[in-house]
């Protein structure tokens, strides 16, 4: 009986992996076209495809990830996860790496960036590794750059730029060449290294026209950063031209802050509009952060408190738009699972019938558990996500409460204002009864009123004089009769 049973088991698995050749034909064919960038080509052929097998299918599904990928569309999670399932027990390295590294760029297309696809990048370089594919290589680097970038960790993410950038150099792919060598220029540019990012970029200029549209308009901005000190007349230019390319915040952005500079109000309001428009809550944050300190400078306290309120209403529309994004991955993994749980239940139906029934059974069983032990630990470790704006809020206000100085901090006391009306619901008179006071302020009030300061320790926390303090709450106490 037990020879019978495995018999059985093999011969399901060669039926299972079995893959037709004129599938299989077609499927390469896809692949090549993908390889020499026909996208659209590769597309077509895909739509004709009727996958036959498991093979076919898992080969199907990363192809078909990687064209709607391209096409700016959402792949499809269940499919690459199946590919996953099927070349992780299936010996095929290109095709895994593939499959991860699709997947990651299904989080990314949707805005969401869980620690997930660090680990899935990694597993994506490695399978990468054991084959010779450079423009694999590359991409994947590509990735593990901006991810890593992203998240603030520069020093690895222009290790894997420079990996990047020589795996571009192996293959003497233009293109390729062109986004390592932006992607160079954009990492020293945030690690403060003026004179190497403008090598590059500048570097890049003479490629400008082996990149797409949007990244046309980010190598202008970069270029317009190069010289915005130098020649401004000529930043100018590039930052124009960057926008006739795509609609980048970044460019909106220099380009109010020169017609700022030169005294050009109506257009520096103009240019700021349009900044705010064109980009999502977190830079939309950092734009009205600078709006409100030009108010805040210019004495033109009406519009700062306006722009403060605005920032607040950004803040609590960006907390709403992230809780909806961790809900709706909730449910996608809770999905995915139990259709997952329902395929496991067929085939377990199946290897019941060849083998024996208890088997079967605790077989069942043991998966089961495995699965939603799986899933409550991710479920878990979704709810531990914390946003980056409430931790650095967290962190200041931290700070006050042990009579630190927070003069280090400026950046992050609006975040601190947004943390105390979260984490003191109901007993807030910051938010409720002070919105005429500036942030400076505002905070002056928490260390005083809502801790109980002394003048010593308020004076540490704002590195001011203890005399300077009481004549501050003196003042404050007049404007707030």
């Amino acid at each position: 009986m037990k020879k019978i049973s495995i018999i059985l088991l093999i011969i399901l698995f060669i039926l299972g992996c079995r893959e037709t050749s004129e599938v299989r034909q077609e499927l390469v064919k896809a692949d090549s076209l993908l390889y020499k960038n026909l996208v659209d080509s590769a597309n077509n052929v895909l739509k004709e495809i009727e996958p036959k097998t498991q093979g076919d299918s898992a080969y199907f599904f990363v192809l078909k990830a990687e064209t709607a990928y391209r096409e700016g569309e959402k792949p499809n999670f269940n499919e690459i996860n199946f590919s996953i399932k099927y070349y992780e027990k299936h010996s095929n390295d290109r095709n895994l790496a593939n499959a991860y590294y699709y997947k990651v760029c299904a989080f990314i297309i949707r805005d969401t960036m869980p620690q997930e696809i660090f680990t899935l990048l990694k597993k994506a370089e490695q399978a990468a590794e054991n084959t010779s594919d450079n423009s694999l290589k590359g991409k994947i680097c590509s990735a593990l750059s901006y991810t890593n970038a992203i998240s603030g960790e520069l020093e690895t993410a222009l290790c894997y730029a420079k990996k990047e950038y020589l795996n571009a150099k192996k293959l003497n792919c233009r293109r390729d060449i062109a986004y390592a060598l932006t992607r160079l220029s954009s990492i020293y540019n945030e690690l403060g290294h003026k004179d190497s990012s403008e090598y590059y970029i500048l570097q890049c200029k003479t490629l400008i026209n082996e990149v797409d549209n949007k990244d046309k308009a980010f190598i202008y901005n970069l270029l317009g950063e190069c010289f915005v000190y130098e020649n401004t007349e000529a930043a100018k230019n590039y930052f124009i031209t960057a926008l006739e390319y795509a609609k980048i915040p970044m460019a909106y952005r220099n380009l109010s802050k020169i017609y700022y500079a030169n005294n050009d109000i109506q257009n520096w309001k103009v240019y700021c509009d349009s900044a705010l428009i064109n980009t999502g809550y977190k830079d939309k944050i950092y734009i009205l952060s600078d709006i409100a300190q030009t108010y805040y400078a210019d004495e033109n306290l009406i519009a700062y408190k306006q722009t403060n309120d605005e920032i607040l209403k950004t803040m609590q529309d960006l907390y709403n738009s992230e809780k909806e994004n961790y809900s709706l991955e909730i449910q996608r993994k809770f999905d995915y699972e139990r259709q997952k749980s329902k395929y496991e239940k067929k085939i377990l139906l199946l290897i019941i019938i060849l083998i024996l029934l208890s088997f079967g059974i605790v077989s069942a069983i043991y998966v089961y558990k495995r699965t939603k032990r799986k899933n409550l630990d991710k479920m878990a470790e979704l709810s531990n996500i914390k946003l980056d704006f409430l931790e650095r809020g967290r962190d200041v206000y931290e700070k006050i409460k042990k009579s630190q100085s927070i003069s280090d901090n400026k950046r992050d006391w609006i975040n601190c204002l947004y943390y105390f009306s979260v984490k003191n619901a109901g007993k807030d008179k910051i938010f409720n009864q002070y919105n005429d006071l500036n942030i400076s302020d505002q905070l002056f009030i928490i260390a005083d009123d809502f801790f109980q300061k002394t003048d010593d320790e308020i004076a540490n926390v704002f590195d001011i004089e203890p005399v300077t303090v009481r004549t501050r709450r003196s003042k404050l106490k007049k404007k707030l009769k």
